[in-house]
């Protein structure tokens, strides 16, 4: 049964964001003045925010729990059990750089950007900004580390498995490929949607109270209800409007990234359900091959 907390990735992550996605969009709700909204937005009104706060923390709980189960399951399979000084420095019984120790604190950082999802998503972006942002940024940074390593890891592992003749499963080979298809797009958005995108972006700011209540049309008694502390002209909420291509492309390259790393962590589901041994300590130590004699022995 553990092959289906992966599959409870899915089934949480992908129906919370499509949720709260269609709710701000089919019921007309200020996503800044772009076509598409940026996640945080989409959480931002009740009751959106409880299916967005619960449906992101249950996600993260779920993704922790699958990469836990995914390094136990395939590279967990020690001949020595490492101590627990080692595992906290990120190495067990082998070098650093083998594939059990970067897929170990490739597991240990998707357990930590869990934390940082639970905070972005109960603390919503119009009056805990600081808090949503820093939380938004070190859980992409932490995910991007962490398939990173993965990518690394599950690519000498399946190298290992060819070196030392193991056959592999069609689903594992299929699932292999598939992490590595999720890992480029992930990598092009990522890119586009931070580093890129903050580069290129201008800065946003408060829409005010006259915009709110004249241009947008969003009714006095409901602009009434958010303004900003501290100066009553201005309301909570965001305005992108200054610079909507650049914003509208962050806020798609955005969701691109939160669904391709929901797929690569429920496709551990397949790994984690088959009974392939790789061949690790095979390949990390490879029998030393013998000369052939002009007898071909």
């Amino acid at each position: 049964m553990a092959h289906l907390v992966p599959v409870g990735t899915v089934l949480m992550g992908v129906p919370t964001m499509v949720v709260c996605v269609a709710m701000v969009l089919t019921e007309g709700q200020y996503i800044g003045g772009i076509p598409w909204p940026y996640l945080s937005d989409t959480g931002r009104e009740r009751p959106a925010y409880y299916i967005f706060a619960v449906g992101l923390s249950l996600t993260g709980a779920f993704a922790a729990a699958s990469n836990v189960l995914f390094w136990q399951k395939v590279y967990g399979r020690e001949p020595h059990k490492p101590s627990m000084v080692s595992l906290v420095l990120g190495c067990g019984s082998r070098a650093c750089c083998s594939p059990y120790a970067v897929a170990l604190t490739a597991m240990k950082l998707v357990v930590l950007s869990a934390f940082f999802l639970v905070l972005l998503a109960c603390f919503d972006t119009n009056r805990y900004p600081d808090i949503h942002q820093y939380s938004a940024y070190g859980f992409f940074i932490l995910q991007t580390v962490a398939l990173t390593l993965y990518i690394i890891a599950d690519n000498t592992r399946y190298r290992s498995a060819k070196l030392s003749r193991t056959p592999v499963d069609a689903a594992v080979a299929r699932a292999h490929i598939f992490r590595n298809v999720l890992y480029a797009i992930y990598a092009v958005a990522f890119l586009i949607y931070l580093p890129i995108g903050l580069s290129v972006n201008c800065a946003w700011f408060r829409l005010s109270m006259a915009d709110c209540i004249d241009v947008e049309q969003l009714g006095e008694t409901y602009c009434e209800s958010i303004p900003l502390a501290g100066d009553s002209s201005r309301t909570l909420l965001w305005d992108y409007s200054g610079c909507p291509r650049s914003n509208t492309m962050r806020s798609a390259t955005q969701f691109i990234c939160v669904i391709t790393l929901i797929l690569f962590h429920g496709s551990m589901s397949v790994d984690i359900r088959n009974e392939t041994d790789w061949g690790l300590d095979d390949a990390e130590n490879p029998a030393p091959r013998k000369m052939k004699t002009m007898l071909g022995m």
